[in-house]
């Protein structure tokens, strides 16, 4: 991404935070207040290498994350199906193996500026919202249970979710905010998102450490006030019955032990 554009989309996300989220001129009314989603797969959670470990074992083949440069798999030498059975595998009887994909530290101090979910639109295709309870208790073991864990398997494109912030890993999402005039993306940087060309409401990152950067910057360029948010951002889904929870951000880094 050039410096140029780089800049562009760092401004626009200052403008969205010096707003919260009420953006002038927007069409995208049912933001309230900078809300930010953070993906699980590949974005909080490593997922993918446990899932190419699983196929090579069945399969007595010698993958890596680095021929992991498709999406929807296809250069793995396998189909979508067979690879989204060892992504349930993986979440349901692997879930300890799975890597966190940061600094655990990074993503409290984002709690400690904004509100924040760990989003998924995981299960809209009928067969990838196995592993669920796996999922809560990675969470729970990475201590990331002070966020409210929402995934919606009504929506195709998490977009829909309606979040003021995004940070995702997924192509198909990024291509839906290309020439957008509602909320930012934060893309974390993946071999198979590359083809994405940035713009001002797509800032391509370093993971979620990059992505915890860029936030927590813009918050103190526009002099956001660093405190301890009652995460309510589940009250939009809550009337659509699809429940939440309340959560606490971390009261202190002593959380890390």
């Amino acid at each position: 991404m050039a410096n140029k554009e780089k800049e562009s989309a760092r401004r626009k996300l200052r403008s969205i935070i010096r707003t919260d989220g009420a953006e002038e001129g927007s069409r995208c009314g049912n933001y309230v207040g900078v809300v930010v989603a953070l993906d699980i797969d590949e974005v909080l959670a490593l997922v993918h290498p446990v899932m190419i470990e699983l196929y090579n074992k069945k399969n007595g083949t010698h993958y890596t994350i680095r021929d992991h440069t498709d999406w929807d798999f296809r250069n793995i030498g396998s189909n979508y199906l067979e690879m989204m059975t060892h992504y349930t595998d993986a979440w349901q009887n692997h879930w300890k193996e799975i890597a966190l994909g940061g600094n655990r530290k990074n993503i409290i101090e984002l709690g400690q500026y904004f509100v924040a979910d760990i989003a998924s639109a995981r299960g809209h295709d009928g067969i990838t919202d196995g592993g669920i309870e796996g999922t809560d208790r990675w969470i729970s073991m990475n201590k990331l249970d002070w966020m409210p864990y929402f995934y919606d398997s009504t929506r195709i494109n998490k977009k829909a979710m309606e979040y003021t912030v995004n940070v995702d890993d997924s192509p198909r999402l990024a291509e839906s905010f290309v020439s957008t005039d509602c909320g930012f993306l934060l893309l974390v940087d993946k071999p198979y998102n590359r083809h994405i060309h940035e713009d001002e409401r797509i800032l391509r990152v370093d993971g979620i450490d990059g992505a915890s950067h860029e936030l927590i910057e813009a918050a103190i360029d526009v002099g956001r006030e660093k405190r301890l948010y009652q995460s309510r951002a589940g009250q939009r889904f809550i009337n659509e019955g699809l429940g939440a929870r309340d959560a606490i951000v971390a009261e202190s880094l002593g959380m890390l032990g």
